[in-house]
């Protein structure tokens, strides 16, 4: 792999230990998996000893997401399609640090903090989509079908957050909610396919630009 592209690699890691780490060090005792949720984790009335331990790692979490977002910007083409994948994504970044820094001046997060939220998720997929697309179209041999699998997948994936935001009452993290309607599963799988698709599109800007 190229120095750059390690670089980047190293990076997104570091970005998803930092996020991990602030979740299981504020991660309060015998709480229910359905509560597990970041929206509860960096509340200071519903977890007032560990919210700021999970805001800070949501915080540096996108500092070390800032060089990924460089080496997008410098591997892929310049064309119009790359330049919006740029300010989605910074735009994305920006609204996660600033939904960690929240945590630090309100007591209650609120519907505020879910309209952030969803901002952010949003805006971070449509910059997968162009990437994926751009390599679905112009990537070589086995990366444009790998790029095509998952750009299908990521239109579902919107489609479905869609949903839920236009019917928020879909999923809840009350307990004896089926794992299908659970807030807390529906979080942590959009977090991991980004994170695991992010370290992909690592791999796919190697054809472009060492």
């Amino acid at each position: 792999m190229f120095r750059y592209a390690r670089q980047a690699f190293l990076s997104l890691t570091l970005a998803c230990v930092t996020f991990a780490f602030g979740i299981w060090i504020g991660l309060p005792r015998n709480l229910a998996w359905r509560q597990v949720v970041v929206s509860y984790l960096m509340s200071s009335t519903l977890n007032p000893r560990g919210h700021l331990y999970t805001a800070s790692g949501l915080v540096l979490c996108t500092c070390f997401l800032v060089p990924v977002g460089g080496r997008f910007r410098y591997a892929f083409p310049r064309n119009w399609a790359m330049l919006f994948a740029v300010i989605f994504f910074v735009i994305g970044v920006g609204a996660l640090a600033f939904d960690g820094m929240l945590s630090f001046v309100m007591d209650n997060l609120g519907d505020f903090h879910d309209d952030v939220t969803g901002i952010s998720l949003l805006c971070i997929l449509l910059s997968m989509l162009l990437y994926l697309s751009q390599v679905a179209f112009t990537g070589q041999g086995n990366a444009r079908r790998v790029a095509a699998a998952m750009t299908l997948s990521l239109l579902i994936l919107i489609a479905l957050l869609f949903h839920v935001f236009l019917q928020p009452d879909y999923v809840n993290s009350d307990d004896g909610t089926s794992i299908w309607h659970a807030l807390a599963a529906w979080e942590w799988s959009v977090i991991t396919y980004i994170a695991v698709s992010l370290f992909v599109l690592i791999l796919f800007s190697t054809q472009y630009r060492k």
